[in-house]
């Protein structure tokens, strides 16, 4: 087993800059870029507008091949799974109250949404940072060593499609809520 940090993909070391002047990985393998607006067919809703939201802007600055489109649909996956189980917890509360047999309240307990809930948004933040959404790892990007230029200049009409299909989707979620009833 390797020690030490993870090595990073060549395009996030360019990215950032290399100031620590480390070797860089000549046969690292090149992968062709990933169609943003095509998410997998069995992401959720939910799923599928988060990939919506942030495909586009990795396709846009080089971060999306082929062999990202798994990784990226986990993470939305999982931002999705966050999102349902966050609801739920919203609609029923986060703990339930358990009873004996005699209806005695034995105590309160967490809701299982509550760990899921947790897992998830720790699988968000551990995928965000691979892929550079977080502040800290935005920070140490820098896209004009890329050639890369600003996000901001993607068209408009391409970002407010991109806006209504988002809108579109989110419209047609159904609320995955589920009203409990504990004894």
């Amino acid at each position: 087993m390797r020690r030490g940090p993870r090595p990073k993909p060549s395009i996030i070391r360019d990215m950032e800059g290399n100031r620590g002047k480390k070797r860089r990985n000549r046969s690292e393998p090149e992968f062709p870029p990933a169609d943003p607006m095509s998410p997998p067919d069995w992401l959720n809703e939910v799923a599928r507008a988060e990939w919506l939201r942030v495909a586009p802007v990795l396709g846009k600055v080089g971060l999306l091949t082929v062999v990202d489109v798994t990784a990226l649909a986990a993470y939305c996956a999982c931002y999705a799974r966050y999102r349902e189980a966050d609801e739920c917890l919203e609609a029923n509360g986060t703990t339930f109250t358990v009873r004996d047999d005699k209806g005695v309240v034995k105590g309160r307990w967490p809701m299982p949404e509550v760990g899921i809930a947790v897992k998830m948004l720790d699988k968000v933040r551990q995928f965000a940072g691979e892929f550079g959404f977080t502040p800290s790892a935005r920070g140490r990007i820098e896209l004009d060593k890329l050639g890369g230029g600003d996000v901001g200049e993607m068209e408009t009409d391409e970002l407010e499609r991109e806006r209504q299909e988002l809108a579109r989707l989110l419209e047609e979620t159904p609320s995955r809520s589920r009203k409990r009833t504990v004894q």
